[in-house]
């Protein structure tokens, strides 16, 4: 029991020293004063594990309470939530017009093209011990000839082009890894929807 107290009292102890160093960046920040970057995420979990911890009292009902005290805390947890629910939004199935799949005797790949001009790659390597899988975001814009797409993704830019149904990789540079080249691979459409000049 000694032993919970005071792990309880350490953690929260934590919490209260973030929460206080991060409420002064955040007042220096509105003020337009320089300031360090606050404490990520952990003031919040000391305070929320130390209240969920304590003994005597039930206090576990606001364990909760340091996620949304802490500065640190609330304003990466409300971040990341926007971040997820734009993502979701902006990548929901609707809004997809077109699938590319490939493969190789390496890998396979997945090119999704969405509208607002964002995609999606995936790359599942056969060998995950030689290389893991690759999912990326990036974006797209028509190529010149108006029967492809220049796609950008982590610095590498692709162009693909329709030739006969199918989608060739004319030109590829900028990756940081030669696994995640797409060429020589020829590309599929499994679905699509319109070109993306009609889509954007």
């Amino acid at each position: 029991m000694n032993i919970q107290i005071a792990v309880s009292l350490l953690l929260t102890a934590l919490f209260l020293v973030a929460a206080a160093y991060n409420s002064l960046i955040f007042i220096r920040a509105r003020r337009g004063d320089p300031t360090p970057s606050v404490i990520p995420i952990l003031g919040g979990i000391f305070g929320a594990v130390g209240l969920w911890h304590w003994p005597y009292h039930d206090l576990s009902v606001w364990a909760w309470a340091p996620l949304l005290l802490d500065y640190g805390c609330a304003h990466y947890v409300a971040a990341g939530t926007i971040q997820e629910v734009r993502r979701a939004w902006r990548f929901r199935e609707s809004n997809c017009f077109a699938r590319l799949v490939g493969g190789s005797s390496e890998k396979n790949v997945e090119i999704r093209l969405y509208k607002g001009g964002r995609m999606l790659l995936d790359e599942t390597f056969r060998n995950p011990q030689k290389f893991g899988s690759f999912s990326s975001s990036g974006k797209w814009t028509a190529s010149d000839s108006g029967s492809g797409y220049i796609l950008s993704i982590w610095g590498a830019a692709i162009s693909i082009e329709e030739r006969a149904g199918q989608w060739a990789i004319e030109h590829e540079s900028g990756w940081f890894r030669k696994e995640l080249r797409l060429s020589p691979m020829i590309l599929a459409a499994v679905t699509e929807k319109g070109l993306a000049r009609r889509m954007a």
